[in-house]
């Protein structure tokens, strides 16, 4: 009886514990997810990682993981597009390197032959680039825009944060007519590209 007891407890904690147990986050474009350094728990913890990501110019991480993640896969996709007979004339040229150089490239680095296998490669080649493409011209706009970090500061410093259970918006009341949004996807917060303009009241 005492058995049975002690078996049924250990396995309804035991699958608590597991039902309980924090999903690891996934790697994007290469990159893990550092919560600890950018915390996304709350909108207020999303916008302070953005800045501490900009202070430290690591923008290819903030586009990775801290930009809304559907806003960034689309954009990559777009720009992967326009990249890839690109891509496809990179590795073409890697791939005659190889078959010439045969016996200084290991076999498992050599890209392949198989139209299929070949044609994966640029696709992920081209997003590769199409990535790298978005990281620059987010790096240039927040380099170039001081505006937008100044709101962010501001907002981050004395800004309100009105959130739901998905969404949420920052706002200053000396800035009443910019807003900062965010989406919230699993347990973390990203911030959305929309510094849309609230509308004025008549």
């Amino acid at each position: 009886m005492r058995t049975g007891l002690t078996v049924t407890v250990f396995l309804t904690v035991t699958a608590a514990l597991c039902a309980q147990a924090p999903q690891e986050p996934q790697t994007r474009y290469g990159m893990k997810a550092r919560l600890k350094q950018y915390p996304q728990k709350t909108p207020k913890d999303t916008l302070k990682s953005v800045l501490t990501a900009i202070d430290n110019q690591d923008f290819a991480y903030l586009v990775a993981h801290l930009l809304d993640p559907k806003f960034v896969d689309d954009a990559v996709q777009e720009r992967a597009q326009e990249l890839l007979p690109t891509a496809e004339r990179d590795l073409i040229r890697l791939r005659e390197f190889q078959r010439a150089n045969r016996d200084r490239i290991d076999p498992a680095d050599r890209l392949p032959f198989d139209p299929q296998e070949f044609r994966q490669r640029v696709d992920q080649k081209a997003r590769e680039l199409g990535f790298q493409q978005l990281v620059q011209e987010v790096s240039r706009k927040l380099s170039d825009d001081l505006q937008t970090v100044r709101v962010f500061r501001r907002v981050l410093a004395n800004g309100s944060f009105a959130d739901a259970d998905m969404n949420a918006a920052a706002s200053h009341p000396d800035l009443k007519n910019r807003a900062i949004f965010f989406t919230k996807i699993g347990n973390r917060w990203f911030i959305e590209n929309r510094q849309a303009e609230v509308r004025k009241e008549p």
